[in-house]
């Protein structure tokens, strides 16, 4: 964020979509309504809205005529309305943010309030003033304040039980189409992250002279008081191993279980595996150097409440706070081109869509976990929320 960052209040209001009448240019009369813009600039800026429901702050930066483009080209995509443009008396910043928070609400954004909490965000330079060329902004999707939880072994074993290979290709599709979107704290991420914390280790009993074996490994955990995850054990036998060339199989496999016992959990990820995937402009290495480290993750997807992925997932939370991350996703939009803000609206309708499915399963998972007498409960992670 820029210097002069300020903060903006809360003040989210519910904006239902107001129908009017056209004649000859579909556009006409919105963007006549809405001319006193041209005249009427109150510090254009660019506003931060927030997909949950009960948002803390907003912030924008001061910024040129780009605001004002923007609430142009948001008016002529169908976002917005006059009653909300004089509801906030032709203050530009504010009916972007509302425009925007109202188009998310309508798309069940607020379905993610209290699973995981995402902020949308278009700027007009990054901290460290660099600023896209052609007048371009800025996009991002970012997970600062916390990350959704979620855990997915006693299903795979019901799936598992229900057709062999289908608890496999359950998670091979949900974690295949989650990466597609979004940072999760995953098998794979707990395995690159404890194979570092031992070798570190391991470097340090080889300093003392020792030769490495799973004996002395425990006994140097032991001695040191050290709880080292046993991911082996946590993982269930039905995802090991798992190749990127059977996706298209476990997805079959999948559609031939939809009408079966469990074909909800079954539509929720050939719903997600079915949002179409938009263009980026750029490249996300393009943007290297701007931050220190990789996005946090949106979700950490475990196999039980407190294994080894939960487990390397807290300890690594505790020191998130000691760098810079860069956002989950961000790409840059031209305000005055129709296509390239649809562009970037729809790459943030799918994010939410697919979001939507995954707190969708959380919630059936859940409620079968009550109905069995377990208490154990999807949750946003305190350390994270804490970095």
């Amino acid at each position: 964020m820029r210097k002069d960052a300020k903060s903006i209040p809360s003040r989210r209001v519910r904006v239902g979509t107001t129908s009017i009448q056209r004649n000859i240019d579909p556009n006409a009369e919105r963007l006549a309504s809405l001319a006193a813009m041209n005249v009427a600039r109150q510090s254009p800026g660019l506003v931060l809205p927030f997909l949950t429901s009960i948002p803390t702050s907003y912030t924008h930066t001061t910024g040129d005529d780009n605001t004002l483009t923007l609430a142009s080209t948001l008016v002529e995509l169908g976002l917005g309305s006059v009653e909300l443009w004089k509801r906030h008396n032709s203050n530009t910043p504010l009916f972007i943010r509302d425009s925007i928070a109202a188009w998310l609400s309508e798309m069940g954004a607020d379905e993610m309030n209290g699973q995981t909490d995402v902020d949308l965000a278009i700027i007009e330079a990054l901290d460290n003033e660099a600023k896209p060329t052609d007048g371009r902004l800025y996009i991002t999707l970012d997970t600062p304040d916390g990350c959704g939880f979620i855990a997915v072994g006693d299903e795979l074993e019901l799936l598992e039980k229900e057709h062999a290979g289908l608890g496999r290709a359950f998670y091979l599709l949900l974690i295949g189409t989650i990466n597609q979107w979004m940072d999760v704290y995953d098998l794979e991420r707990t395995r690159y992250y404890l194979d570092n914390w031992r070798e570190n280790i391991e470097q340090d009993v080889e300093c003392e002279g020792g030769c490495i074996t799973e004996e002395i490994w425990a006994e140097y955990c032991k001695a040191h008081d050290i709880d080292f995850p046993d991911l082996d054990a946590s993982t269930p036998a039905c995802v090991k191993h798992l190749e990127r060339k059977e996706y298209r199989g476990a997805k079959a496999l999948l559609k031939q279980h939809s009408s079966g016992p469990y074909a909800d959990w079954i539509e929720a990820v050939l719903a997600m595996d079915s949002v179409p995937q938009t263009t980026d402009t750029q490249s996300p290495h393009e943007f290297e150097g701007n931050w220190d480290d990789m996005p946090l993750p949106t979700w950490v997807l475990a196999f039980g409440e407190h294994d080894a992925i939960g487990q390397a997932f807290d300890d690594e939370a505790g020191g998130m706070n000691e760098c810079s991350h860069a956002p989950t996703w961000i790409n840059t939009f031209d305000p005055a081109d129709k296509k390239d803000v649809r562009r970037v609206l729809e790459r943030v309708r799918g994010f939410v869509t697919v979001n939507r499915q995954i707190v969708k399963l959380s919630k059936m998972f859940e409620k079968r976990r009550k109905s069995l007498g377990h208490i154990r409960k999807s949750e946003i992670h305190g350390e994270l929320r804490a970095a």
